[in-house]
């Protein structure tokens, strides 16, 4: 599949899929352009993670085991409320998205990560005194395309799914298993 990337702030948000990724970004972007970096980063974060759960949610509807098994563990979390259990499913998110999903590649999941370090910089305080230039415009907005680019404007692909499927295509008796020659 072909990807589509974007270098155009105010395009990003006419391409975004999720409801809830588009009310987070529109509020990053105000912050962006007033000058507000560490709450754009923060609610930048907020979008991804919707955007990945909302990914998920519609690969689980789609019958991909793995997603339904991810889905099913945030559904029971957000019951309990349990703040300590729902960071610890937030710290795993990208993980599970590259490795359990294949949603996004290594390096996607690495770039994305950085934003997330970063969104820990710019929401906790014991951080703040190493930290008080960490956020500037220009390293933001890679993030923002960053962010948009592996996410917010692509399709709920899963590869994990689609390689599961392709193996069981290939196993099935109708496929064959000797090479013929057609002239």
């Amino acid at each position: 599949m072909d990807r589509c990337y974007i270098n155009d702030l105010d395009e990003i948000k006419l391409k975004i899929q999720y409801e809830e990724t588009l009310v987070h970004f529109e509020e990053a972007m105000l912050c962006y352009n007033t000058g507000a970096y560490k709450a754009s980063t923060i609610l930048l974060w907020l979008a991804i993670f919707h955007d990945l759960i909302n990914k998920i949610k519609e690969m689980s509807t789609n019958g991909d085991s793995n997603a339904e098994q991810i889905i099913k563990k945030f559904n029971a979390l957000c019951e309990k409320n349990d703040v300590k259990l729902m960071q610890d499913f937030e710290k795993e998110i990208l993980k599970k998205s590259c490795d359990e999903l294949m949603l996004i590649s290594t390096i996607e999941r690495e770039h994305l990560n950085r934003i997330k370090v970063d969104r820990n910089y710019a929401a906790h305080p014991y951080f703040s005194i190493e930290s008080k230039n960490h956020h500037y415009k220009e390293q933001l907005k890679s993030h923002i395309l960053h962010a948009s680019n592996y996410l917010f404007i692509q399709p709920p692909i899963s590869g994990k799914y689609r390689v599961d499927e392709v193996f069981k295509l290939i196993q099935q008796d109708s496929f064959p298993t000797t090479v013929t020659r057609q002239i």
